[in-house]
């Protein structure tokens, strides 16, 4: 008997133990997902403000020395967040765009237009991809370094590659997440912001009563 036996816990327990471990696994996926460029451009963001105060200090201050290497820096880790803030908008849909007439048009039509431009922006990531790697070997092969830091140029082209790489597969989450709600009717701004308070207990019900008085006077 001692031989056949496997296991003390019961399948239950284990196939609970299995579902919990899945669904740690997708709570980081899920993270990654929706807050991995925010992450690193928050990071960069700090890291701006970081070191020019400290930049400002020790140009004011004359117990420090004068640093050559903030400025630079700061040039580049600006640079970082313009790229990689691109496939950020392309994930949350925050581009700049004018939608005047897209907004009159019917939400199927809409839908439409939301995979076309998808198919559109996933096209022009993977030919700057394409370009930017041409681009990237240039300077390695060139040995080219940075002026006050002596770092090398390519590190900063690297940013520029993996800004539209990730672009590109940002686009791709897009055109699949509108394919699957091609047939699904979008909500307004109105409506998502009611659906949020509802979900978090914070609907402002006094402010709907008072909206209504005021459409009944």
């Amino acid at each position: 008997d001692e031989f056949f036996k496997v296991s003390d816990a019961p399948l239950p327990s284990i196939l609970s133990m299995n579902e919990l471990e899945v669904k740690k696994r997708m709570k980081v996926i899920k993270w990654f997902d929706e807050h991995f460029e925010e992450f690193i451009l928050i990071v960069f963001l700090v890291l701006i403000s970081c070191i020019t105060l400290l930049q400002v200090i020790c140009r004011n201050v004359p117990a420090f020395p004068v640093l050559t290497w903030p400025e630079e820096l700061c040039r580049f880790l600006w640079i970082a967040t313009v790229f990689l803030s691109l496939p950020y908008t392309i994930r949350t849909e925050t581009m700049l765009r004018v939608t005047a007439l897209v907004d009159i048009m019917p939400w199927k039509v809409r839908n439409i237009i939301n995979v076309i431009v998808d198919v559109v922006t996933f096209v022009m990531m993977a030919v700057l991809t394409n370009a930017a790697v041409t681009v990237l070997m240039r300077i390695v092969e060139s040995g080219e370094t940075s002026p006050a830091m002596l770092l090398p140029m390519w590190i900063m082209y690297l940013i520029v590659l993996i800004g539209f790489a990730l672009g590109a597969l940002r686009s791709i989450e897009m055109f699949v997440i509108h394919i699957k709600h091609i047939n699904v009717e979008p909500k307004s701004t109105i409506e998502e912001q009611t659906e949020f308070e509802l979900e978090s207990g914070n609907f402002d019900t006094e402010a709907i009563r008072n909206m209504g008085k005021e459409g009944d006077n």
